[in-house]
C-alpha cells in the first residue's frame, strides 16, 4: 500500500469516529450573539456574527461571517474587513474547534487573513475554552 493510500486511510477513520450529529441542535441565533460579544470583546471592535450549518461529506460544519467593518478603523486600513472561521470541526473529545480569523482586502486588490483566536463550543452551545492569537 502507498503511502498517499495509508494517509487517506488514516484521515478517514480518525473523521469517521468522531460523532457531530449534537452540532444540527445547535441554536445557532443563541451562538451567533454568545460569539458576536466574544469576539467584540477580543478585537475591540463590534461585530455581528452570522452562523449557518452546512453538512459536507457526512460532516457537520459552522460557516461563520460577520458583517463589514473596514469602516470602523481609524484610519481605514482596508477595502472590506471580516472576521469569520477558518475551517473547523467537531473534536473528540465532544467539542467544536471554530478557528476565527481576520478576511481583509486591500484598497489595491488582493485579499489575506490572520488569527484571532480558536474557540471551542461545548454541546450547550456555551462556550468552553478560547485561545486568543494574540
Amino acid at each position: 500500500m502507498n503511502k498517499s493510500k495509508i494517509v487517506t486511510n488514516m484521515l478517514a477513520s480518525i473523521s469517521e469516529s468522531v460523532d457531530d450529529s449534537w452540532i444540527e441542535k445547535l441554536d445557532l441565533k443563541k451562538l451567533s450573539k454568545l460569539l458576536s460579544d466574544k469576539i467584540s470583546s477580543i478585537i475591540d471592535m463590534k461585530v455581528n456574527i452570522k452562523l449557518e450549518l452546512k453538512q459536507s461529506r457526512g460532516r457537520y460544519k459552522i460557516d461563520m461571517i460577520s458583517n463589514n467593518f473596514a469602516d470602523k478603523m481609524k484610519p481605514k486600513m482596508f477595502k472590506k474587513l471580516f472576521v469569520e472561521d477558518f475551517g473547523g470541526n467537531a473534536t473528540k473529545d465532544g467539542y467544536y474547534w471554530l478557528p476565527v480569523h481576520y478576511l481583509y482586502y486591500n484598497f489595491s486588490g488582493g485579499s489575506n487573513g490572520c488569527s484571532i483566536a480558536d474557540i471551542y463550543i461545548d454541546k450547550d452551545g456555551k462556550i468552553y475554552k478560547i485561545n486568543t492569537a494574540y
